[in-house]
């Protein structure tokens, strides 16, 4: 947490960058000699490939002004990501972790709408979009037009499919205590905002990532579901839409 700050704006304090750096090796070498290493997960070897990448990225850049902020940036996401498996091994509540996570999506996407620059592509989303305020908040290191909407649409999207599988989950087991629906809930609302963004973001890639990661969660639980009413049901839904997707591609290929 102290050196997030920092790694989130290298520019700003080069030597306290190098400090906090520094400091987070430190850390991890500290954890190393106890025989205190990262969890086991499905994402280490994954992680391990994708750290060797960005070392590699950055030894044999041409702007290293331009990507230090991406590399620290990445840092910073590795550190979070082994202080949460951390947590999780050590029984961290779902509702606790579920709000935390609640929190940080409506803080990117409330951070969103007052920083991003918002494009004019779709004439019926420009109409809705013309009502918003324009770029309200600017960071350093931040474009002076805002930040791109893809990037905001990036940041959200992996949201919308979390949402639809809780709500699938509710669909699927009727006897889930209140304890659990709210936070989930929580998530959900959450979602249905980040729709929204990646909506008004006019992003096709995010479009594509919502349908795609939508189309995916269905299927898993099309496939893994208790309830053979809502199998059947997400089929039937995964079919209909496969079918309209090649019918539209065959339409548009002949035009």
């Amino acid at each position: 947490m102290l050196a997030a700050p920092v790694l989130w704006f290298p520019e700003e304090a080069s030597f306290l960058t190098v400090i906090s750096l520094a400091l987070l090796s430190v850390v991890w070498l500290m954890r190393l000699f106890r025989h205190d290493p990262v969890p086991v997960t499905p994402l280490n070897g994954a992680l391990l490939l994708w750290v060797a990448m960005v070392a590699v990225g950055m030894s044999v850049t041409a702007f290293p002004v331009i990507a230090l902020p991406k590399a620290t940036g990445i840092v910073l996401g590795l550190a979070t990501w082994v202080y949460l498996v951390r947590l999780g091994v050590r029984g961290v509540p779902a509702p606790v972790a579920v709000v935390g996570l609640a929190a940080l999506g409506f803080g990117v996407a409330s951070l969103g709408l007052l920083m991003t620059d918002w494009p004019a592509k779709v004439p019926l989303l420009s109409v809705v979009l013309a009502h918003l305020p324009p770029v309200l908040l600017r960071v350093p290191g931040a474009p002076d037009a805002g930040v791109h909407a893809n990037e905001l649409a990036g940041a959200v999207a992996p949201f919308v499919p979390l949402a639809l599988s809780l709500i699938l989950s509710g669909c699927a087991t009727d006897s889930a205590s209140q304890r659990r629906r709210w936070p989930a809930g929580v998530l959900i609302a959450l979602g249905v905002a980040s729709l929204v963004l990646a909506v008004l973001s006019q992003s096709r890639s995010a479009w594509l990532g919502v349908v795609g990661g939508c189309a995916a969660v269905a299927a898993l639980w099309a496939w893994l579901s208790p309830s053979r009413r809502l199998a059947w049901g997400l089929r039937l839904a995964l079919f209909t839409g496969l079918a309209g997707v090649v019918a539209a591609g065959l339409w548009l290929g002949e035009d």
